[in-house]
Protein backbone atom coordinates (compact mmCIF):
# COMPACT_ATOMS: atom_id res chain seq x y z
CA UNK A 1 0.00 0.00 0.00
CA UNK A 2 1.20 3.12 -1.27
CA UNK A 3 0.00 6.74 -0.22
CA UNK A 4 -1.10 6.27 3.35
CA UNK A 5 -0.49 8.92 6.05
CA UNK A 6 -0.27 7.90 9.86
CA UNK A 7 -2.19 9.50 11.98
CA UNK A 8 -3.15 9.48 15.74
CA UNK A 9 -5.83 7.59 16.60
CA UNK A 10 -7.47 9.46 19.55
CA UNK A 11 -8.67 12.51 17.25
CA UNK A 12 -9.61 10.27 14.58
CA UNK A 13 -11.77 7.75 16.78
CA UNK A 14 -13.40 11.55 18.29
CA UNK A 15 -14.04 12.83 14.82
CA UNK A 16 -15.98 9.77 13.96
CA UNK A 17 -18.04 9.29 17.29
CA UNK A 18 -19.53 12.82 16.65
CA UNK A 19 -21.21 11.69 13.21
CA UNK A 20 -19.00 13.27 10.92
CA UNK A 21 -17.63 11.68 7.37
CA UNK A 22 -14.27 9.83 8.35
CA UNK A 23 -11.59 8.60 6.03
CA UNK A 24 -11.68 4.69 5.67
CA UNK A 25 -8.91 2.99 7.72
CA UNK A 26 -6.41 0.74 6.32
CA UNK A 27 -4.24 0.29 8.71
CA UNK A 28 -3.97 0.15 12.78
CA UNK A 29 -1.92 -0.49 15.45
CA UNK A 30 -2.42 0.77 19.35
CA UNK A 31 -2.03 4.54 18.92
CA UNK A 32 -2.07 4.85 14.81
CA UNK A 33 -4.49 4.83 11.88
CA UNK A 34 -2.99 4.42 8.24
CA UNK A 35 -5.41 6.39 5.90
CA UNK A 36 -5.11 6.84 2.06
CA UNK A 37 -3.85 10.66 1.16
CA UNK A 38 -6.55 10.81 -1.61
CA UNK A 39 -9.43 9.47 0.83
CA UNK A 40 -12.46 11.90 -0.11
CA UNK A 41 -13.03 12.63 3.84
CA UNK A 42 -9.52 13.61 4.38
CA UNK A 43 -11.16 17.53 4.11
CA UNK A 44 -13.41 17.59 6.72
CA UNK A 45 -11.00 15.35 8.72
CA UNK A 46 -8.40 18.26 8.41
CA UNK A 47 -10.66 20.66 8.80
CA UNK A 48 -12.04 19.37 12.07
CA UNK A 49 -8.46 19.17 13.37
CA UNK A 50 -7.52 22.69 12.50
CA UNK A 51 -10.06 24.05 14.67
CA UNK A 52 -9.20 21.99 17.60
CA UNK A 53 -5.22 22.47 17.07
CA UNK A 54 -6.18 26.70 17.19
CA UNK A 55 -4.17 27.98 20.49
CA UNK A 56 -7.88 29.45 21.93
CA UNK A 57 -9.03 26.29 22.27
CA UNK A 58 -9.82 26.48 26.32
CA UNK A 59 -8.48 23.14 27.20
CA UNK A 60 -5.64 22.29 30.18
CA UNK A 61 -4.08 18.81 30.94
CA UNK A 62 -6.61 17.11 33.31
CA UNK A 63 -9.78 18.07 31.39
CA UNK A 64 -11.43 15.64 29.30
CA UNK A 65 -10.82 17.90 25.97
CA UNK A 66 -6.68 18.16 26.55
CA UNK A 67 -6.18 14.88 24.88
CA UNK A 68 -8.50 15.38 21.96
CA UNK A 69 -6.56 18.91 21.28
CA UNK A 70 -2.90 16.84 21.70
CA UNK A 71 -4.04 14.37 19.27
CA UNK A 72 -5.73 17.11 16.48
CA UNK A 73 -2.41 19.05 16.87
CA UNK A 74 -0.52 15.67 15.67
CA UNK A 75 -2.92 15.11 13.03
CA UNK A 76 -2.96 18.45 11.74
CA UNK A 77 1.32 18.21 11.90
CA UNK A 78 0.72 15.11 10.13
CA UNK A 79 -1.39 15.84 7.47
CA UNK A 80 0.50 19.07 6.72
CA UNK A 81 3.75 16.38 6.51
CA UNK A 82 1.88 14.57 4.25
CA UNK A 83 1.13 17.24 2.13
CA UNK A 84 4.71 18.95 1.71
CA UNK A 85 6.18 15.63 0.72
CA UNK A 86 3.31 14.57 -1.96
CA UNK A 87 4.82 15.09 -4.89
CA UNK A 88 1.64 15.35 -6.71
CA UNK A 89 -0.38 18.72 -5.89
CA UNK A 90 -4.15 16.98 -5.68
CA UNK A 91 -3.69 16.40 -2.44
CA UNK A 92 -3.14 19.95 -1.36
CA UNK A 93 -6.70 21.18 -2.99
CA UNK A 94 -8.49 17.74 -1.68
CA UNK A 95 -7.55 19.23 1.86
CA UNK A 96 -8.33 22.50 1.34
CA UNK A 97 -11.39 22.26 -0.32
CA UNK A 98 -14.20 23.84 1.11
Amino acid sequence: MTNLIKLPKRFIQDHSERDLDTPEILKETSKHFWVRADDPHLSELYQDAEYYAEPWIDSAPGDGLWGIVLSARATKRALDKAVADEVHDGIWSKLNAS
